[in-house]
């Protein structure tokens, strides 16, 4: 992967998102298991944690990079509605109200509000018109609400929505979803599954209803989202799979003048 960075960072103004289930997990298990010990952060501090962490990790293979612990604004009104979204470890009885059963265990969720406003916008823009290639908005970005301050919030912000905002702020041409699937399926999982390898914005919006809301949902809808459904941001385009291939030639390439 970070070979495929390199490659591209030679000819194009690069800019690196990623998400942190799986370490934000690790980190409120260890928050759980030690707080006889020390006291638990709370959710808006372990996404900066792992924003950093990621970040580092990301950053040390790659050359002129810099990282930006970026905060993303959510509307308040957005924080009252259902928590739908399960963080952190499993657990064998329901020990809070906010929880949800699953094969595993009980686990929490938490509510994951649409990002308003990438706060450190400007200067990711200006770190790129620099030449320098920026990992940010990692996790969707800290969730926080503004009101002349930044008061983090317990929640999840979608890291695709939060990577489409960025990605229009910015007037990008192409966005990549990495992801550890080759392709957007018809069917997925059927035995007629099939690969698809161009998709238009009428075929995404009939695909999204076969899609399950964990799965490719999420980036079909940041897709459309970039991309626009009036026609006015032609030449956009997205490729979602598991290599980095600004081609299209692999994944599944989706745009608007198909």
């Amino acid at each position: 992967m970070v070979s495929d960075l390199e490659d591209i960072q030679k000819d194009h103004e690069l800019i690196v998102t990623h998400g942190n289930g799986p370490q934000v997990g690790n980190l409120l298990i260890q928050q759980d298991e030690a707080k006889n010990l020390v006291p638990e952060m709370p959710l808006d501090v372990c996404v900066a944690m792992t924003q950093g962490q990621i970040g580092y990790l990301i950053r040390k293979n790659l050359d002129e990079s810099v990282g930006v612990l970026t905060h993303v604004e959510v509307d308040e009104s957005e924080l009252e509605k259902e928590p739908t979204k399960p963080v952190g470890p499993y657990y064998d009885d329901k020990i809070e109200e906010n929880m949800v059963k699953e094969p595993e265990g009980w686990r929490k969720v938490v509510v994951s509000p649409k990002p308003e406003k990438i706060v450190e916008l400007d200067s990711i823009r200006n770190l790129v018109d620099n030449g320098f290639t920026v990992v940010c908005c990692g996790g969707g970005g800290i969730p926080v609400t503004g009101n002349g301050r930044l008061d983090g919030e317990e929640a999840v912000v979608d890291k695709d929505r939060t990577t489409s905002l960025l990605a229009k702020e910015l007037e990008a041409d192409v966005v990549i979803f990495y992801t550890d699937v080759d392709h957007v399926y018809r069917n997925y999982g059927d035995d007629n599954e099939e690969p698809i390898e161009e998709m238009s914005l009428e075929e995404a919006r009939e695909i999204l209803s076969e899609l399950d809301k964990g799965s490719m949902k999420p980036k079909l809808e940041a897709a459309i989202d970039f991309i626009g459904l009036d026609g006015e941001n032609r030449g956009r385009k997205v490729v979602i799979g598991n290599e980095l291939d600004l081609s299209g030639d692999s994944g599944t390439l989706f745009a608007n003048d198909f």
